[in-house]
């Protein structure tokens, strides 16, 4: 399960991303019923996010960057 991981993270903070956007342009248009629920469901994915983040760094710990060979 950790290897997939980093790549699960990283759809969920995407997702959480194109939806702050969306609602963005919802609030602007100002539909606000739509822009709630838009909100909503950012926070929810954003709270998976977070607990998926949470797994993975308790099970590998700190993982330092390393530089590219050249």
């Amino acid at each position: 399960m950790t290897p997939i991981l980093p790549s699960v993270n990283a759809v969920l903070n995407a997702t959480a991303a194109v939806l702050l956007v969306w609602g963005y342009t919802l609030i602007r248009r100002r539909r606000i019923r739509q822009h709630r629920r838009v909100m909503q469901t950012a926070f929810v994915v954003s709270c998976l996010f977070l607990v998926c983040y949470l797994v993975y760094h308790y099970q590998v710990g700190s993982v330092r960057f390393r530089r590219p060979a050249f």
